[in-house]
């Protein structure tokens, strides 16, 4: 092992989580704190260009906002005609960390028993400085890859990734850009996470999860709670594709009563 790359490689990681890119909640509502929180996103983007030096001479650097910086590093020019070029992804911002769960200062960075401690080490600015690290070696070395490699790293993947991700994505496709593959963010190598695994285990993320609000919304005019209309609002508009249901009705003296019965949820 090459002991002096080792040190200035850990030397940089602990640099990196020593940045609070954390997105405290009065910033959603607070001028003031919105502006720190940017101006630390910022710094992160700022701390690539001076501890990555080798790499920033050979590619191209475009900021987009303090939410996304985004790098080419351009492959072999024989050869990068026909091979499509690839993208790392990974996102440099944190959830905020509570002091009072914390054994050490969050963004700290303590070396404890040759483990880093601090909020990001496996979120993700590990495979952040990982790629960084890998291309700023292979660019001192006087290596060019024979194709084109993007990096995309985001400043708001924790909360959305509406100003960082969405606007990159907008951007390589606006620039008309198609890639062979892309690697983003996946598991830790960690112990315990399957049953009756005692090895270290990592899993393969295979696709990312979502969310999606729905507001669903129907007219009806107004009844009695004891004499309510044949078709009520629910039944009126409930997706048949996303709940199977029927309606029966018992006969219950006067009046009526519905039976509804739900069946299955196919997600």
């Amino acid at each position: 092992m090459n002991t002096t790359l080792f040190k200035t490689s850990i030397h940089r990681f602990c640099k990196a989580i020593t940045i609070d890119t954390s997105w405290p909640e009065q910033a959603d509502h607070d001028p003031q704190e919105k502006e720190r929180a940017e101006r630390a996103l910022s710094s992160f983007q700022n701390f690539l260009v001076t501890a990555f030096q080798a790499f920033h001479r050979v590619a191209e650097r475009t900021v987009l906002s303090p939410y996304s910086v985004i790098y080419r590093w351009p492959g072999k020019q024989e050869s990068r005609k026909t091979h499509k070029p690839v993208l790392l992804l990974a996102h440099y911002d944190v959830v905020p960390a509570d002091r009072e769960f914390w054994t050490t200062v969050p963004f700290g960075a303590e070396i404890r028993e040759d483990f880093i401690y601090g909020r990001g080490t496996l979120g993700t600015k590990n495979t952040l400085t990982c790629a960084m690290e890998v291309a700023e070696f292979l660019v001192s070395e006087g290596f060019a890859p024979d194709r084109d490699i993007w990096f995309a790293f985001g400043g708001d993947e924790e909360r959305s990734g509406a100003c960082g991700a969405q606007k990159a994505a907008a951007w390589f496709a606006e620039q008309k850009l198609h890639f062979s593959w892309t690697l983003d963010e996946g598991s830790i190598v960690a112990l315990d996470q399957i049953p009756g695994v005692s090895k270290p285990l990592t899993l393969i993320g295979v696709e990312e999860k979502g969310f999606l609000d729905i507001e669903l919304m129907v007219q009806q005019n107004p009844g009695h709670a004891l004499r309510p209309a044949e078709r009520q609002a629910v039944a009126l508009y409930w997706p048949r594709h996303w709940f199977g249901f029927h309606t029966s009705r018992s006969p219950t003296g006067s009046s009526h009563r519905w039976n509804v019965s739900l069946w299955t949820l196919p997600l």
